[in-house]
């Protein structure tokens, strides 16, 4: 059996991520299947034959489902028809600001469509989280089903009756994990201060997911903005080491002996809630609410939200922005961290339970691929 498997790794530490545990399920439920892996930021039009070869081809993960992503971000081949094989969705989602969107604005392109279409002729689109479901729903796509993302699946402690044990003891150090909204580095700072009051003495590492200073096309300003920040952290008291794991899934080893992780990146939050570890994420648009909505957990979201909606209107600025939002944040971060330090962590219990009962509904899935 031949499987060509795409992915949407190009940079971001996330989707190395996603690439890595796909193929771990897949080669889990076909262990001698030969994988063909393609990439599908580039055009892929003079891989067709390849592609044909295979049984099948699965899209796996990422936020393919956005309204125009292809041709334009994923040319992929230039004629659907030419591939013969059938293509299943693992674990796609959708990419949208504000939750509202699904039911209103968030529409596709015919050709966006087309491969959507393509996706289901043989079996459900599979979706990362019950919004993406919607999204589909919305736009006339009964046929899908919630398998949760395959980056939420770490098949070494699935294999524990409790997940959240296997935590190491004596673990102090604390990871951030970097914003992926430039509009969100000014509360970086608020966060760190928020961190350090209430553990005093743990180790604080800032971890960068795709963009660090000077990163061959970043613009002027953003690369200023970076730089703004990244001296601010190496000054500061106490210290707070940086470390940068784009272009790659192994970097993700930085937070397996970490207390536990709080930051703005989906992915670190993925990845520990995984492996058994708590995590706290700053959601910084609809993908991280998707996750938590979708595992029980509370969500909190920087200031932004404010500014967006005083953007449309400058009532509702008045009557929401708030004088020192960095400061206002903090506040919020600091209660978020005295509450999970006084449940103990219990609240955690119903997302491994979670992980755990989407994987049954995953792994169905995917042995139903060669039905």
């Amino acid at each position: 059996m031949r499987i060509g498997v795409l992915s949407g790794a190009v940079k971001n530490a996330g989707d190395f991520l996603i690439e890595k545990r796909s193929l771990e399920l897949i080669k889990y439920h076909y262990p001698s299947a030969e994988i063909r892996l393609f990439k599908r930021n580039i055009p892929l039009d003079c891989e067709i034959d390849r592609i044909n070869q295979c049984d099948f081809i699965v899209m796996a993960g990422g936020p393919l489902l956005q309204p125009n992503l292809y041709p334009v971000a994923m040319p992929l081949v230039e004629n659907l028809s030419l591939i013969k094989c059938p293509v299943y969705a693992l674990g796609l989602g959708w990419k949208g600001k504000h939750i509202d969107e699904l039911y209103t604005t968030y529409k596709f392109t015919d050709q966006m469509r087309a491969l959507i279409s393509k996706m289901s002729e043989h079996a459900p689109v599979s979706c990362r989280d019950w919004h993406t479901v919607r999204v589909l729903q919305q736009n006339g796509y009964d046929d899908c089903i919630m398998t949760g993302c395959p980056a939420w699946y770490c098949l070494e402690f699935l294999q524990y009756s409790d997940m959240g044990k296997q935590l190491t003891a004596g673990e102090e150090t604390i990871c951030i994990s970097d914003p992926a909204n430039e509009k969100n580095i000014d509360f970086v700072i608020p966060l760190v201060r928020a961190v350090r009051s209430i553990f005093p003495d743990s180790p604080i590492i800032y971890v960068v997911h795709r963009d660090k200073v000077n990163d061959v096309g970043l613009n002027a300003k953003y690369n200023k903005h970076l730089k703004t920040l990244t001296d601010a952290l190496g000054k500061w008291g106490g210290g707070v080491e940086q470390v940068c794991i784009a272009n790659g899934s192994k970097g993700f080893a930085i937070y397996d002996t970490c207390k536990f992780h709080i930051g703005f990146r989906v992915h670190a939050h993925i990845y520990n809630l995984s492996r058994g570890k708590q995590s706290i994420l700053i959601n910084e648009d609809a993908r991280g609410r998707g996750v938590n909505d979708a595992l029980g957990l509370e969500n909190i979201e920087p200031e932004t939200w404010i500014r967006i909606a005083g953007e449309r209107t400058g009532r509702i600025q008045v009557a929401l922005q708030a004088r020192n939002p960095e400061i206002a944040f903090q506040n919020k971060i600091e209660h978020y961290l005295d509450m999970n330090v006084q449940t103990h962590g219990f609240i955690y219990k119903r997302a491994w339970n979670s992980i755990r009962e989407y994987y049954n509904a995953m792994c169905e899935y995917i042995k139903s691929w060669e039905r």
